[in-house]
């Protein structure tokens, strides 16, 4: 492995970073034998995620130190090598980011700018003073509004299944971050209508091609309505989303955010929680009407926290891949869901499991789970059903798009050897004839999944579930 940041010493400014991106940003930095600070004087490079020089002058020091972008440590990871940082420096001095925008403008923008300058001094004679007093919210005066065509290679869908979707997004990452905290603080508030909103835009800008440059621009994209093209708006002329800010210091989101983490608990148990004033882990244990399976997930908590790097998850498949070949030769192991998307790092492994002969698979699970618990690997089974898709053409089920797949699983507390610590494996079996589909279904992500089953449903009058793709034409 590269360790292109050996002996370098960062300190990192956390203000504003969204947990999981920061664990990712530690974590690629450690990995690379780079050293995590305390003291900014120590460090060779300060990395932050604001962007304005007011802003960060808010936490920085007078400093000359370099400061960073995180997303240059992110540009390292992609390239596999320390690349320079000299396009991700940002200046303490509050001119710089006004001559980089004016300069940025005339650059991208040519003649167009020329042709908006000269018009503007034509008619500054004529302009009253409640012209030069309208707020932003004015499409038609605001300097953002320039650019309102799309960009020619977006293809704009409501299906996000037709484009294909960076793990991080090459553009707009920002403004993702902060839209997916509301999106995320919807979901936590039980309002699954709204976060829905939410996914399908933050879909559609991971993919867009450029920096997002205009509200209306961004209101030509489909699934971005009036209220998040305002979200939009506010990030172009500030740098932030308000809402978003206040969401990530409240105490409310926090700890939803914390409670929703723990296996077994969703939404709606972790606001009864909240609502009845627990605040802390230890709080919860005491609660008198904890099920089994939220206690174990309380219990579980700090293991499953730490996340699994590639390094990890391929030690576990390596014992997957013998005690399962131990038993029957000849099956087909496929690790999953994030994993298979490419991530660095997963808060858990999925693996579909499947043989060549049809009929292995109505033991498949029994047999391979009694065998991780002999073995001393499988300490816990979190959720084991064997919902047996055999014959599954003549089985009618409901349309819902949340329909669970009808294949055999179970998903257990894995002990890790190396580190002792357990992780969440779903093991996953498939019928041979159902192993392609187990392998789409199960590969994510959670938006692709969604807008491929619409897709089915709507356009070609179909039902895609893990277990196959049905004609809705011979379903009751």
């Amino acid at each position: 492995m590269s360790r292109f940041f050996k002996n370098w010493k960062f300190y990192i400014i956390d203000i504003k970073i969204p947990k999981d991106r920061l664990e990712t940003c530690n974590d690629q930095i450690i990995t690379h034998g780079g050293q995590l600070v305390d003291n900014i004087e120590c460090a060779d490079v300060v990395l932050t995620i604001l962007k304005t020089p007011i802003r960060l002058a808010r936490y920085v020091p007078e400093t000359r130190k370099p400061i960073c972008s995180i997303d240059w440590v992110a540009e390292c990871q992609k390239n596999g090598k320390r690349v320079p940082y000299d396009g991700y420096l940002i200046s303490l001095n509050s001119e710089m980011p006004h001559e980089t925008s004016r300069s940025f403008q005339k650059d991208e923008l040519g003649d167009l700018m020329i042709d908006i300058s000269q018009s503007e001094s034509s008619s500054s004679n004529e302009r009253t003073s409640s012209d030069l007093g309208q707020s932003f919210t004015d499409e038609q005066n605001s300097d953002i509004e320039i650019v309102d065509d799309l960009h020619p290679r977006f293809l704009n869908t409501k299906y996000e299944c037709f484009r294909p979707t960076p793990l991080t997004p090459v553009h707009n990452q920002s403004l993702v971050e902060l839209l997916q905290v509301i999106e995320h603080a919807r979901e936590l508030d039980g309002e699954g209508k709204s976060a829905l909103a939410y996914r399908h835009a933050i879909s559609a800008l991971k993919v867009y091609p450029c920096d997002i440059r205009s509200y209306n621009e961004a209101r030509k994209i489909i699934g971005i309505g009036p209220k998040i093209g305002n979200y939009i708006r506010e990030f172009l002329s500030t740098g932030s989303i308000t809402e978003a800010e206040e969401i990530m210091a409240s105490e409310k989101y926090q700890t939803l955010d914390l409670f929703s983490s723990v296996y077994g608990v969703g939404h709606k148990t972790a606001l009864s929680w909240y609502r009845k004033g627990y605040r802390s882990m230890r709080e919860c244990n005491c609660d008198p009407h904890l099920t089994h399976l939220q206690r174990l997930g309380l219990e579980l908590f700090d293991d499953f926290q730490k996340k699994m790097s590639r390094q990890d998850i391929q030690e576990i498949l390596n014992i997957l891949d013998k005690e399962v070949r131990f038993i029957y030769p000849d099956c087909i192991i496929t690790p999953v869901g994030g994993y298979r998307r490419g991530k660095e790092f997963n808060g858990d492994l999925d693996v579909v499991i499947s043989h060549p002969q049809e009929e292995v698979a109505n033991n498949l699970l029994n047999d391979i789970v009694e065998r991780l618990i002999d073995l001393g690997y499988l300490k816990h089974k979190l959720f084991y059903g064997q919902l047996s898709a055999k014959n599954i053409s003549h089985v009618h089920f409901s349309f819902h798009r949340n329909v669970m797949d009808k294949l055999d699983k179970c998903f257990c507390a894995f002990i890790q050897p190396s580190s002792q610590i357990c992780r969440q494996v779903d093991l996953i079996i498939a019928p041979y004839s159902q192993y392609p589909t187990a392998v789409l279904g199960w590969t994510g992500s959670r938006q692709f999944e969604r807008s491929l089953k619409d897709y089915a449903k709507k356009e070609k009058k179909m039902t895609f579930a893990s277990h196959g793709l049905f004609s809705n034409e011979f379903l009751g």
